[in-house]
């Protein structure tokens, strides 16, 4: 038994995603329609110190119409870039850093319900400060903060937290402590 998709009628575009609505048929014959996010997917880069500090950024998302602690993240939108060289570019632009070392943590789906957008997580070690190149509005408003990786482990947000933040952290967290960190 399978669904199988019969096609996606294009709706709309933006920069780094499309909306379809996307055609089905199920296992018993019935089809239907959802309508989706087509994205271009993004990169985000843990940066930890060899002393548990965590880089980590403030930025404005008019979505929520307020500043997010996230980590530093951006789209995949650079064509024929690999993952790792969008993750290294990301840490660069929004926090200034450079990482000798990048671990591949896990690739996230986003929110399945209605868009294909992963989000592939690394874990960066071995940091150096380079000068930040903003890109974007958004971007150039960032508040720079630092948390320890513990702290961040426990860390709320009442009026919501960037998820990928969340697990980055626990999985950097136990990778440390499996490496000897």
């Amino acid at each position: 038994m399978s669904f199988t998709v019969l096609g996606d009628i294009p709706r709309a575009s933006g920069y780094a995603f499309e909306f379809v609505d996307r055609q089905v048929q199920a296992p018993d014959g019935t089809t239907f329609s959802r309508n989706l996010v087509a994205h271009v997917g993004a990169v985000a880069v843990l940066p930890v110190d060899r002393d548990g500090t965590v880089h980590l950024l403030r930025q404005y998302r008019a979505s929520f119409d307020r500043y997010l602690l996230e980590m530093p993240a951006g789209l995949r939108d650079i064509a024929n870039e690999d993952l790792e060289q969008a993750a290294r570019r990301e840490l660069e632009e929004e926090v200034g850093l450079r990482a000798d070392e990048l671990i591949f943590l896990g690739c996230v789906a986003n929110s399945s319900g209605f868009t294909n957008q992963r989000t592939w997580l690394y874990l960066g070690l071995g940091l150096h400060h380079v000068d930040a190149s903003p890109d974007g509005v958004e971007e150039q408003f960032i508040e720079r903060c630092t948390m320890e990786l513990g702290e961040l482990l426990q860390y709320s947000d009442p009026l919501g937290t960037d998820v990928t933040l969340l697990l980055a952290a626990h999985l950097a967290h136990q990778y440390l402590e499996r490496r000897g960190d």
